[in-house]
């Protein structure tokens, strides 16, 4: 009854957050794309196809970051009254496999008898820590991709407006290679240490099976940032000539 009570007015400010958020950054002008200019309006198969899925993708990632928070309370809550409350989550670690230090196991083909890597794991945890940590990183995750696919929806708007060649293509592009170079950067970060404090809770009676923090950085996806950082100077350029072009007409 006394979580009913402090619940509620929660929810009530949650909502009144979440509308001064959706107000305050024009969520709805965004959907309609009112800040994209209109200078002819194309109708092609293909841009309504992307559109359509980007729609899509960004009603179901909305979502996902406004259910975030209350999902997170309600486990909190269920890990205090419940004594067998557990939940799956992914990490990455380092692992390596000592099997001479196995009982009942017998390698063969092996010229030393260890196996190590680096992956993501799932575990099944009872801790509060563990928890916090792994929706902090898909919530994270959520907004990062959020604010991706808001930036390529209204580029493709764009495109459908006729209107390809402009500074704002060139901002787009290029704040996405940016958050794809620096979320590239941070997340083998996160994965280091925050889920670094997630394994070295966790213990094992036999020395032959180990878990170690670990990082992974994504070079392909560095080197897409980049293309992209390039391909939006080359915008900038076609921008330029097209609007000298306007200009000379």
């Amino acid at each position: 009854m006394i979580s009913t009570f402090l619940l509620l007015p929660a929810l009530f400010v949650y909502i009144g957050l979440l509308y001064w958020l959706f107000t305050y950054f024009n969520v709805k002008g965004i959907w309609r794309g009112d800040s994209i200019e209109l200078i002819q309006r194309i109708d092609k198969p293909l841009f309504n196809f992307v559109k359509n899925l980007l729609d899509l993708f960004m009603v179901l990632f909305t979502i996902i970051a406004v259910m975030i928070i209350p999902i997170t309370v309600v486990l909190a809550i269920s890990h205090g009254t419940s004594s067998t409350w557990g939940v799956d989550i992914s990490i990455f670690s380092g692992f390596s496999l000592d099997l001479n230090a196995i009982e009942g196991i017998d390698a063969t083909g092996l010229r030393h008898p260890e196996i190590s890597g680096q992956s993501t794991i799932s575990i099944d945890t009872s801790s509060l820590t563990a928890l916090y940590l792994f929706i902090a990183s898909q919530a994270a995750l959520t907004l990062v991709g959020l604010y991706g696919i808001v930036k390529l929806r209204d580029l493709v708007i764009s495109l459908k407006n006729g209107n390809a060649f402009c500074h704002d293509n060139t901002k787009r592009l290029k704040h996405i290679g940016l958050l794809v170079i620096v979320w590239n950067i941070v997340a083998p970060i996160f994965q280091y240490f925050a889920w670094g404090v997630v394994i070295n809770d966790i213990n094992f009676s036999n020395n032959g099976v180990k878990l170690y923090p670990a990082f992974e950085f994504n070079v392909t996806a560095l080197f897409i940032g980049a293309m992209m950082i390039i391909l939006s100077d080359l915008f900038r350029e076609a921008t330029l000539i097209s609007q000298e072009q306007r200009f000379t007409i």
